[in-house]
């Protein structure tokens, strides 16, 4: 508390110090006023010290009062001292007034400092100072700012005579000299505080106001009262006035006494009523709280409890500066709350806090209190908690009354927070044991919706964790070695983490010595036991339980924490009910997942025995084998061995992981693997790490555990089966048939394999034989179906015959239309089933027949021989139907007749006209009067007869020579203008006599040709003689020669207005002796050489000829010329 209001408590001076000593701003602006008064009393003129023993009189008078008032005004809520140096202004001077202030303050402290004490504070010689400063610089002041007010209002003092005329002055004095007093405090409460400015109110400082002003008519009185007889009167108000400061004082003081009390027992009964209404702990200490700081100063506030089991103390309410904070629960120290709960009794440190700490133990604990008082709250004699109060920035805030109303309050509280504290732990306790039988719930309904033992544990552990708020947990189970192992471990967010510890029933650990024991163990500091085995760091504390099956450890739950004493018996009881459902839902998932184990194994053997049977390959075969052991095995990898019988060793065939199939060739047979099929011996390991010659073939550390199976086929192996694992494995008897199963499927499946492809071998080899010939060949068997049928065949029918192979041939005759079947076979659809029911009725006899086969735009001759396919024994077995093409033959026979024609057409008629005309010229001869013009005539028919055969001749010659590439060409650069105009003048009068216009079109810019001339004339001739004999009368021939688009060549087209040459015969006119059944209009009938002759002379130059459609739909004979690259001449060459 501010020490100024100890000695003026209702003095606009006070204010509240943050620390023990004043503001530094604060003492400075008092020791300047302070000063300024003082020189301002010393400076003025006084008359009231020259008056002698009046004067003398009224300043012991008016310095007593002023220290009656300071001893008395503390405890009353008027300022009594503020009329004391008016009064002395009024009746003396200022500067008696001065002296007045400074006498009685001087006084007032050197009382207090002798021993004195308000509130049990000490006056030290600084605050001596401070408070003698703090209280001339208030009223000095205040007293020159009243000597003012009277100067303006023409009013001298003293007043010696109290007339009339004063009312006025000192009606506005008394008010003003009170207005400056609160602007006075005001001023210095801010330079205390800045930030009180902001709190400042005006309903507050009016009724400060109003305390001020209150006591200043006293002055008035005291005026009065000296009158006539001034000392008389004088003494006569004064102990008036002190009589009634007393009276004043004293009451004040009952009252204050009784509104104590009354806010103390309204405290009680609040509090008491927060008690009986509410069970809650927080709400009972939030309204301890509430009440305890309505009637104290509070700048820390607190309550502890202490549980005496575990020895921590907890801070579940902690307020400071009006906030609420969290204070962290810590085990018993040596600190104040630690004293107060060792002791059993209050502890007040009014003062030098840090000091009274040390001297009795006290352990300094956060930031050090400048005033501290706590009390411990008693239930017997046992110590529940502490409520204590903290004042951080002055001393004597709190004393005895603090103590003694602490002390009810926590009497009074004990029984309400140990019942809430009850009420707490029972409600925890059941609602604990209400999630606890949820969980249990939700397990038991987790379990009754999956057998999978992996999502069975770890909803157990996640259950049990979240429940016990436990950092990790795991499930080991004991295998059959009197070992366990761990199979589920999860961590505090419940995800499931791998951890590879295995260990003894019989060694040390927690585990182990539950399962030995098959009792629960529960260790509250881990760091205690010699047992604890870590698997996870910073653990303090494993509650681990047994989970028992017919009166035998199956396995435990373990779970961990890193606070000590983390589990209890509630725990205890949990988790051992989580354990009996789990044994139970562990043994179904056994039993669940043996029958699982089962369905799968002959739902897998099923699918191989399916796989097997479409498996026609050996290697299919195999990988369809190591793929459904890897399955059936849940292995870590499959490898079947076979034997290589052209090294006599064996080899990796297939090879199958979780990653799928990998190269096989790169793992060599084992010892074990080659002993197996030496012996034809299954092999069963069950730790393969122990075996030297594995982990040198095996550069994987984690398998542990393989077999090796014979696949035997009577007494032969024909494989063996590799299987690995990477756990230990205990074979069961299903197991071990399951591969025993595999290992005869297996076997069986390779030797038919192996049989097929013998066989695919030998059918191989018929059907390359029957595809390498020329003939299509049909075989069929008794019933009609398809057997073979080899490419020639299809290439005839014009479709693949594998879809209708071991299929009535009836089928292929059904999809195929009516016509196309007659156009393939030279049978309707009826005609050939009857041909093959003819067939099958007798199927010994032979038959053969000749027909003509459509294939698109061509038509083959087909001879068609049909025989049957003998056994061994002589039976039929089946019908071979050969078709052979013999177009080319036919085409022979054909063209034979053609030559032979011509030979008699074209020869005979040429020589029977030379030998008639020697003849006839032998009986001219003999004729004297034979006319020579008739000579003449009979010679030229010979002479063009002979060089008609010898054109003919000269053709054939040519063709020959042209098509044996024995044609010598004289090319040379020539104008192709020429060589046409030469070729047109052959036709011109035989044109114009059948009225047929010829017209050539050669462009100017023409380029030359590079061309054998007398060649390309007759290709030109031959072209033009054919266009005039087919070309009707009126008609027109035309000849075109252009560049051609495409390449450096001469475009040469001769069209007519004949009827043309059908697109069916285009691709065969340019064959030797083809000719159209057309009659020709004009002239003799060709030899069917020309055009072949133009075509072979035309691509002897390096060009191409063709026929199209005419514009008037005639024939447009085409044909290109190479353009002459170079001016110089090459010399001949053969074409």
């Amino acid at each position: 508390m501010d020490r100024f209001r100890a000695s003026y408590p209702n003095s606009p001076g006070r204010v509240a110090l943050s620390q023990p000593g004043r503001a530094l701003r604060l003492v400075i602006f008092d020791a300047l006023l302070a000063t300024i008064t003082l020189l301002a009393a010393l400076m003025l003129d006084s008359e009231a010290l020259s008056d002698g023993w009046v004067s003398l009189f009224l300043i012991s008078m008016f310095s007593a009062l002023s220290v009656f008032g300071l001893r008395f005004s503390q405890r009353i809520s008027v300022d009594f001292t503020a009329f004391i140096p008016l009064s002395a202004l009024l009746l003396l001077d200022y500067t008696g007034a001065v002296v007045i202030v400074a006498i009685g303050t001087f006084l007032a402290l050197s009382i207090r400092a002798g021993g004195a004490t308000r509130f049990g504070q000490t006056i030290t010689p600084r605050i001596f100072v401070e408070e003698f400063f703090a209280c001339v610089g208030s009223y000095g002041p205040i007293s020159l700012l009243a000597v003012g007010m009277f100067t303006l209002l023409d009013v001298e003092l003293p007043i010696n005579e109290l007339e009339i005329v004063h009312l006025v002055p000192l009606l506005i004095v008394l008010p003003g000299y009170a207005l400056a007093l609160q602007m006075l405090h005001l001023v210095r409460q801010w330079l205390h505080n800045p930030a009180s400015w902001t709190q400042v109110t005006p309903q507050p400082t009016l009724a400060a106001f109003a305390r001020q002003l209150l006591p200043l008519p006293l002055a008035v009185l005291l005026l009065i009262a000296r009158q006539p007889d001034p000392v008389v009167h004088l003494l006569i108000v004064a102990a008036a006035i002190t009589g009634g400061i007393v009276l004043i004082q004293y009451t004040s003081h009952a009252r204050r006494v009784l509104e104590r009390r009354l806010d103390e027992l309204t405290t009680l009964n609040r509090i008491g009523q927060a008690i009986t209404a509410n069970l809650s702990l927080d709400d009972l200490l939030q309204t301890i709280y509430e009440q305890v700081q309505k009637s104290r100063e509070v700048t820390v506030f607190y309550i502890a409890l202490y549980d005496n089991t575990t020895s921590q103390i907890s801070f579940p309410f902690v307020i400071q500066d009006g906030e609420r904070l969290t204070w962290p629960a810590r085990a018993p120290r040596t600190g104040l709350t630690e004293y107060v709960i060792r002791t059993r009794e209050p502890l007040l440190l009014p003062d030098q806090a840090l000091e009274r700490m040390t001297a009795r133990g006290i352990e300094l604990i956060g930031t050090p209190p400048v005033c501290y008082v706590g009390v411990p709250m008693l239930m017997g004699d046992r110590v529940l908690g502490v409520i204590a109060l903290q004042h951080m920035e002055g001393e004597h805030v709190y004393g005895p009354a603090d103590v003694e109303l602490l002390s009810t309050v926590a009497a009074q509280a004990a029984s309400a927070v140990q019942n809430a504290l009850t009420y707490s732990q029972t409600d925890a306790t059941l609602r604990d044991r209400v999630i606890e039988l949820s969980a249990i719930e939700v397990v038991s309904r987790r379990m009754a919706m999956t057998f999978d033992f992996e999502d069975i544990i770890n909803d157990v552990l996640a259950a049990a964790m979240s429940t016990m708020d436990a950092a990790i947990g795991s499930c080991a189970l004991v295998t059959e070695d009197d070992a366990f192992v761990l199979v589920a471990h999860l961590d505090a967010h419940g995800t499931p983490f791998e951890s590879s510890f295995k260990g003894s029933i019989n060694s040390q650990g927690i585990i182990g010595r539950t399962l030995r024991t098959q009792q629960t163990v529960i260790v509250a500091d881990t760091t205690q036991d010699p047992d604890y085995i870590s698997l996870v760091d910073g653990m303090r504390s494993e509650l681990c339980v047994p989970i028992m099956r017919e009166d035998r450890a199956i396995g435990v739950l373990n779970f961990e924490d890193p606070r000590v004493s983390a589990f209890n018996e509630s725990h205890i009881r949990f988790v051992n009910t989580l354990a009996e459902h789990a044994a139970i839902a562990i043994e179904n998932a056994r039993l669940f997942h043996d029958r699982r184990r089962q369905i799968e194994t002959l739902t897998s053997l099923r699918a191989l025995s399916l796989h097997l049977l479409a498996a026609l390959h050996l290697q299919p075969a195999v990988d369809a084998i190591v793929a459904h052991a890897y399955e059936i095995a849940h292995a870590r990898y499959v490898r079947l061995y076979l034997p290589d019988a052209a090294n006599d060793t064996l080899y990796a065939a297939s090879h199958y992981t979780v990653a799928g199939f990998s190269t096989a060739a790169l793992f060599p047979p084992s010892e074990h693997v080659r002993q197996v099929a030496e012996t034809g011996q299954a092999y069963h390991s069950l730790d393969v790490q122990a075996l030297s010659v594995y982990r040198a073939l095996t550069p994987v550390p984690d398998f542990e555990a393989t077999v090796c199976i014979p696949l035997r086929r009577a007494q032969h192996v024909l494989g063996v089966l590799e299987i690995a694992f990477s756990d230990p494995r205990y074979y069961t008897v299903i197991e071990i048939q399951a591969l025993e199963v595999l290992a005869n499927q297996a076997a069986v499946a390779i030797e038919n394999t192996r049989l097929y492809e013998v066989v695919q071998a030998g059918r191989d080899q018929l059907q390359a034989t029957l595809n390498s010939t020329h003939e299509a060949m049909l075989l069929f068997d008794m019933h009609g179906r398809l057997l073979r049928a080899n490419s020639a065949a299809e290439t005839m029918l014009g479709q693949s015959l594998q879809p209708f192979l071991g299929q009535s041939f009836g089928r292929w005759v059904r999809r195929t239309a009516s016509a196309r079947v007659q156009e393939l076979t030279g049978h309707t659809p009826q005609q050939l089933r009857q041909y093959l029911q003819d067939v099958m009725d007798d199927p010994s006899q032979t038959t053969r027949r000749q027909f003509q086969q459509v294939r698109g735009e061509e038509v083959h001759y087909i001879d068609e021989i049909g025989t049957p396919v003998r056994d061994q024994d002589g039976a039929a077995a089946g019908w071979l139907l050969v078709w052979r093409d013999i177009t080319e033959e036919h085409e022979l026979d054909k063209l034979r007749n053609e030559l032979s024609s011509m030979i008699v057409h074209d020869l005979r008629s040429p020589l029977t006209a030379v030998i008639s005309s020697l003849t006839m010229f032998e009986d001219l001869l003999q004729d004297e009067e034979t006319d020579i013009a008739l000579f003449d005539e009979v010679l030229q028919i010979a002479q063009n007869s002979a060089y008609n055969m010898l054109n003919l001749v000269q053709s054939l010659l040519d063709v020959a020579r042209l098509e044996q590439n024995r044609m010598i060409l004289d090319c040379e650069s020539l104008s192709l203008t020429d060589s046409i105009q030469i070729a047109a003048e052959t036709i011109f009068s035989l044109a114009t006599r059948a009225n047929i216009d010829v017209h050539i079109d050669i462009p100017d810019d023409l380029p030359p040709v590079w061309i054998d001339d007398e060649k390309i004339q007759r290709v030109l001739s031959n072209l033009l003689d054919n266009a005039l004999r087919h070309t009707p009368t009126n008609g027109y021939i035309r000849v075109h020669a252009a560049p051609h688009a495409s390449d450096e060549a001469v475009l040469v087209c001769i069209t007519d207005t004949g009827p043309g040459i059908p697109p069916e015969a285009r691709h065969r006119i340019f064959d030797k002796f083809a000719q159209l059944d057309q009659q020709a209009l004009r002239g003799h009938k060709g030899t069917g050489l020309g055009l072949t002759f133009c075509k072979l002379a035309v691509e002897a130059h390096g060009g191409a000829i063709w026929v199209d459609e005419g514009a008037e739909g005639g024939a447009a004979f085409c044909f290109t010329l190479p353009v002459t690259s170079s001016g110089e001449r090459i010399p001949p060459h053969h074409a």
